[in-house]
């Protein structure tokens, strides 16, 4: 069990990859006390620029880096083949379980883009709590009504969408917006 005071984020790849471009990025720190960045996602990593941001956050230890097992390979694939019979749930790839086991080992948050995480936690969370999944629309929200960033929403959706070059769906902005 971890600590109550830890607030513990897991890195996927497809974020972090984005996350890193982000002007504020390092208001990251200010939400989570640590990352923790699975072996199976440091291995797809190939951006020197992502590599540069991820070697400063080992150094300042705000990231953790995560072994992979046999053990955790195996649970994450049973994960996968336990979602694959929900038809709602897109395709979950061996990383992404990952993530999503290790944020059920620790109570974390897995900080994602990817669809079948953010469908499986919506359509059949009992698989992933005591894990939470965010993708960057639902963290820069979480930020704002925390104080973290200073600025109106739809400014700082500008922000990462003109320094990510990601385009969120209006219709997911508007859904997120109307629940604050």
């Amino acid at each position: 069990m971890v600590n109550s005071h830890a607030r513990l984020c897991v890195l996927d790849t497809c974020f972090l990859i984005d996350w890193v471009r982000y002007r504020h990025r390092e208001a990251l720190w200010r939400v989570f006390s640590v990352g923790i960045l699975p072996s199976a996602v440091l291995d797809e990593v190939v951006s020197e620029h992502t590599i540069s941001v991820l070697r400063d956050w080992l150094a300042s230890g705000n990231v953790l880096i995560y072994p992979q097992t046999d053990e955790l390979i195996r649970r994450a694939m049973s994960l996968i083949i336990d979602l694959r019979s929900d038809p709602r749930i897109p395709k979950l790839d061996l990383p992404e379980a990952v993530c999503i086991v290790i944020a059920k080992e620790y109570e974390a948050t897995v900080l994602t883009e990817n669809r079948g995480a953010i469908r499986a936690y919506q359509y059949a969370p009992e698989r992933i709590r005591p894990a939470s999944i965010m993708n960057a629309l639902r963290l820069l929200i979480m930020m704002f009504r925390e104080g973290v960033l200073n600025n109106t929403p739809q400014n700082i959706l500008h922000e990462y969408e003109e320094d990510v070059k990601h385009r969120f769906s209006r219709r997911e902005i508007d859904r997120v917006l109307r629940e604050i």
